[in-house]
This record gives C-alpha cells, sequence and structure tokens, in this order.
C-alpha cells in the first residue's frame, strides 16, 4: 500500500459522518434553530440534496476565493452563508486559517487535489500535542496515547466519538461529553472511538512501514516534504 492510498483508506473510516464527495457542503440561511436553518447538499443523496443559491455547479468548479467570499456572509442574509464545504467539510474560520497557514493561492480552484493538501494539514497540525506524533510514530504505541490521539482528531471533526468521558467548557458553559459522544455541544457523533483509534493505529503502521526497495526516503521526511516543499511549490507555481 502507498502512501497516499494508506491516507486515503484512512479518510474513508473517519469520515463516514461528515461528507460523501468533494462537492458536499452545508449552510445556514437563518440564525435560529439548527433544524430550521441548517442545509445540507451531499451529491448524489436523494435526501440532502438541497442546494445554496450561489453554487448551482459542482463545488470543485469553483475558486477558494468564492467559497470563502461566500463563508462570510451572513446567515441571515438574503441568499444564507455557506459553512462546512467539501470532503473534509472544512468550516468558514478553518479554512481562513488554512489558507494563511500554507499560502496557497485563493483563485485556485477547490479541487480535490487541493481539498486533500487541506485535509492532511488538518490531520497534522503542530499545535496538536499527541495526533501528528502519534502518526509519525515519534511516540510510543500505547493505549493511552492512541486515545489522546483520538481525542485531538475528535476536536477537528464533530462526528468522530470521543474516547473517554470529558469534563469540559466550550463557549462559557461546563458540560460532560460521555464516551462516543462528539466533543462540541449539539453536535452527533456517528464515529465510535474505537473506530478512530483502530483507523489511527493502521494508518500509523502503514505510513511507517519500511520503504519499498530502492527508496531511500523514510516517510517522516516524505511527509514533512508534502507538508511544506509541496505546498510552497504548488501555490507557487500557480502565480507565475
Amino acid at each position: 500500500m502507498t502512501k497516499s492510498e494508506a491516507l486515503k483508506k484512512f479518510f474513508e473510516r473517519i469520515l463516514a459522518g461528515e461528507s460523501k464527495s468533494y462537492n458536499d457542503y452545508g449552510y445556514y440561511t437563518c440564525t435560529g434553530s439548527i433544524s430550521s436553518c441548517y442545509h445540507s447538499y451531499l451529491q448524489g443523496s436523494s435526501k440532502y440534496n438541497k442546494k445554496y443559491s450561489l453554487l448551482p455547479n459542482p463545488l470543485e468548479t469553483y475558486t477558494i476565493k468564492y467559497i470563502m467570499d461566500c463563508q462570510a456572509k451572513a446567515k441571515d442574509s438574503s441568499t444564507g452563508q455557506l459553512y462546512a464545504v467539501g470532503r473534509y467539510q472544512i468550516i468558514p474560520a478553518t479554512l481562513k486559517g488554512l489558507v494563511d497557514e500554507i499560502n496557497i493561492d485563493v483563485n485556485l480552484k477547490f479541487s480535490s487535489d487541493v481539498q486533500d493538501k487541506f485535509g492532511l494539514a488538518l490531520l497534522t497540525p503542530t499545535y496538536k500535542k499527541y495526533l501528528r506524533k502519534f502518526i509519525l510514530g515519534e511516540i510510543e504505541n500505547t493505549q493511552e496515547n492512541v486515545e489522546k490521539a483520538a481525542l485531538e482528531t475528535a476536536q477537528i471533526w464533530s462526528s468522530l466519538g470521543i474516547p473517554y468521558d470529558l469534563t469540559m467548557t466550550y463557549k462559557g458553559v461546563v458540560y460532560h461529553p460521555k464516551k462516543n459522544q462528539s466533543y462540541y455541544p449539539f453536535d452527533r457523533a456517528t464515529v465510535p472511538a474505537s473506530t478512530v483509534m483502530a483507523a489511527l493505529t493502521d494508518l500509523r503502521r502503514d505510513l511507517n512501514s519500511p520503504p519499498e526497495a530502492g527508496s531511500k526516503n523514510s516517510f517522516s521526511l516524505f511527509f514533512l516534504a508534502l507538508l511544506g516543499g509541496a505546498y510552497y511549490f504548488f501555490s507557487k507555481r500557480n502565480k507565475k
């Protein structure tokens, strides 16, 4: 299995409750209850197929800038606000942060390739103490470490269950999510923590397996190159 295949397999397992395609998205049309204001468009779905009025064409055909402009609109405007977008369901503040972090040209199309780069950046943020190190094999494969990596993954995608009970404060309110519930209040987890931990463990194994014959590069070098040099090259070549 190649490194890219391992990453694809991982995301297919953990994002089952997030999206089905690179063209899926959600949007708000008002500021009231989520049930009455939030709508989803899942490509190919007969149940969730209500399109956002400013996206008559597939999401991948629009530029990053256009998508960010739609996400910047007010929820109660005439068109509403585009919210979670694409395969990795990236919300407005997160997309802005990713664009700034990797310095990508916002005039690029929001293609599957671009989305995959965002997805990888989401999975390996430097501010996550355990997730990145666990995947890279820089910390031991213990129950404690995989649980902490799973918790940090659940902090990225709300459909993932947390690995153990928590007492925490979110937006000034204290609440007590239980194991396999979402990290975020009012969101529902559909992927149990056991699935996330198994997927993380398999990804760690697949990405840190010995390189194929003739290859001198370890995965860590490949990974860092993908996060650093590939981002730089990808963005700069499209500004020429």
